[in-house]
C-alpha cells in the first residue's frame, strides 16, 4: 500500500473514531462496563453497538475500497486500545465480508495471535459475523478453524467454538460434539459458558442425541457446561441430569 493510500486510510479512521467519540456517552460507558469484569481493563467510551455499525457504515458508503484497503483499516482500528473502536474494526470487516475469500481465514487467525481481540465481545463479534460467514461460504473451513483449538491463546480457542453457533444445521453433530468433548478438561469461564452455548444450540435440532452425550460425559463435563448445555430441557430432565452423581 502506497503512503497516499495509507494516509486516506489513516483520515477515514480518524472520521470513524471522531464520530464514535461524538456519540458515545457516560451513561452509555457505565452500561457497557457491566458486562465485563473489573479485572478485565476493557477500556470504553460508552458507544451502542448499533451506532458503531452505523457509523462505519456511513463512512464506508462514502467512498470506494478495495479488499486491501478494507483489511488495513480493519486493523488499524483494531490496534486501538479502545473497545469501541476496536469494534469498529470488526464492524468494517463484517460490513464488507463479501469481498472476503477463505484465504483470509489465516488473516484473521494472525489476528488472535498477535492480541488484537481482548476480551468474549470481540470474539464473539467477529466469530458469528466475520468467522462464521466464511465457513458458510466455504464449509472445508470448519477443520482450519476447529484446529484452533490447539493454540494457547484462550481467545482463538474460544473463536474455534463460537464460530459454529449459527453452523449447526450444516455441520455432522457427531463432528460438533467430539470439538465440544475437546475442552472439557479447559476450566476457563470463557471455554466452559461457550462450550454450553454451543451444545445448546445442538439441542435445538437434537435435544435426544444431545442428552445421550451429556449423560456419557457426565464426569468429565464441566459443570457450567452442563448447565449451560440444558438451558432448554424441560425442567424435570434438567432436575434429572443434574441429579447424577458427579466427580
Amino acid at each position: 500500500m502506497n503512503k497516499n493510500s495509507e494516509n486516506f486510510i489513516e483520515d477515514l479512521k480518524k472520521k470513524i473514531i471522531s464520530t464514535l467519540i461524538h456519540n458515545s456517552s457516560d451513561k452509555e460507558r457505565i452500561i457497557q462496563s457491566r458486562f465485563f469484569k473489573a479485572g478485565d481493563n476493557i477500556k470504553l467510551i460508552g458507544v451502542k453497538g448499533p451506532v458503531i455499525v452505523k457509523v462505519c457504515g456511513n463512512a464506508l458508503d462514502s467512498v470506494s475500497l478495495s479488499k486491501k484497503d478494507i483489511l488495513y483499516l480493519s486493523k488499524e482500528l483494531l490496534k486501538e486500545k479502545i473497545h469501541e473502536y476496536k469494534v469498529a474494526g470488526i464492524s468494517v470487516l463484517k460490513l464488507k465480508r463479501e469481498l472476503l475469500d477463505l484465504n483470509d481465514i489465516e488473516y484473521i487467525k494472525e489476528l488472535f495471535l498477535k492480541n488484537y481481540f481482548n476480551n468474549w465481545a470481540l470474539i464473539d463479534t467477529i466469530s458469528l459475523g466475520v468467522i462464521g460467514y466464511l465457513i458458510s461460504k466455504e464449509k472445508s473451513l470448519v477443520d482450519k478453524v476447529t484446529s484452533w483449538r490447539k493454540y494457547d491463546n484462550i481467545y482463538i480457542k474460544r473463536a474455534s467454538i463460537v464460530s459454529l453457533i449459527k453452523l449447526i444445521k450444516y455441520v455432522e453433530v457427531d463432528y460438533i460434539f467430539n470439538h465440544c468433548q475437546y475442552f472439557f478438561s479447559i476450566q476457563h469461564d470463557l471455554i466452559t459458558k461457550a462450550n454450553g452455548w454451543l451444545l445448546r444450540e445442538v439441542g435445538k435440532l437434537d435435544m435426544l442425541a444431545l442428552k445421550k452425550f451429556l449423560i456419557s460425559n457426565i464426569q468429565s463435563i464441566p459443570r457450567t457446561t452442563l448447565r449451560y448445555a440444558i438451558e432448554k430441557f424441560p425442567e424435570q430432565e434438567r432436575k434429572d441430569i443434574l441429579s447424577i452423581p458427579y466427580r
